[in-house]
């Protein structure tokens, strides 16, 4: 059984699952079926944002290499691009929806405190990686009530 087959599969028991919707969005991605990996996903927005400090040595050699540096780098701190996000997608994401984005090691208690200045989010969840470290940050869009 593939990867996109296991994660429909627990799709089929918890169909609201937004982090196996987004599982499933990403292998459609990889399988070079874009317009499917939105389908279903008109409350989630995802982004893959730059979130290496500038001048970070912490950067793979052979990743520096191919990467163009914008791809790569986001400020001092590499949070300049989860900074615009955050303030840019209450407009896009519609209420109750989610922004999700991948965020570097360590940068999970800057995030919160991020998205505690924007009053759209009504909060911010963690995904860890396989190594349990948090990298997927969901921020919830409040609902027109404001919860």
């Amino acid at each position: 059984m593939s990867r996109r087959e296991k994660i429909e599969a627990m799709l089929a028991d918890d169909p609201q699952d937004i982090f196996l919707r987004y599982s499933l969005a990403m292998e459609l991605e990889k399988e070079g079926q874009h317009d499917a990996s939105l389908a279903g996903l008109a409350e989630l927005t995802r982004d893959n944002p730059p979130y290496v400090p500038d001048h970070s040595a912490d950067v793979a050699p052979d990743v520096a290499r191919y990467e163009p540096a914008s791809a790569l780098y986001a400020g001092p701190d590499g949070l300049d691009v989860v900074r615009r996000l955050v303030a840019g997608a209450a407009p896009v994401v519609r209420p109750g929806g989610r922004l999700v984005l991948e965020i570097g090691i360590g940068q999970a208690d800057a995030v919160v405190t991020i998205a505690a200045t924007e009053p759209a989010w009504t909060g911010v969840t963690f995904r860890p990686d396989l190594q349990g470290i948090a990298r997927i940050a969901v921020l919830t869009r409040a609902t027109v009530s404001g919860r």
